[in-house]
């Protein structure tokens, strides 16, 4: 299980970030990273194991459609927590 509890939103100001391997969507969307900060990384390439706790607040399918993740050729597992 994941046990990142937010991530900053300056983070997608960091445009050469290279890899993430997990990502939290959190309600208050002004404060911390979410999906839609994800364009602004070009370079993302997510390795490995991708982990999105706390999905229930993803809002719906139009927001989870900003992750191309057929095109992550080096994305071996997702893991999707919805719930506590």
């Amino acid at each position: 299980m994941c046990t990142l509890k937010q991530l900053p939103k300056g983070l997608g100001r960091l445009t050469s970030l290279q890899t993430l391997d997990i990502l939290v969507v959190l309600e208050d969307r002004e404060l911390y990273l979410n999906l839609r900060d994800l364009r602004m990384l070009s370079y993302l390439e997510f390795q490995g194991t991708l982990c999105i706790p706390e999905c229930t607040n993803v809002r719906g399918p139009d927001e989870a459609g900003i992750i191309i993740l057929k095109s992550r050729r080096h994305l071996v597992r997702l893991d999707l927590y919805f719930g506590k």
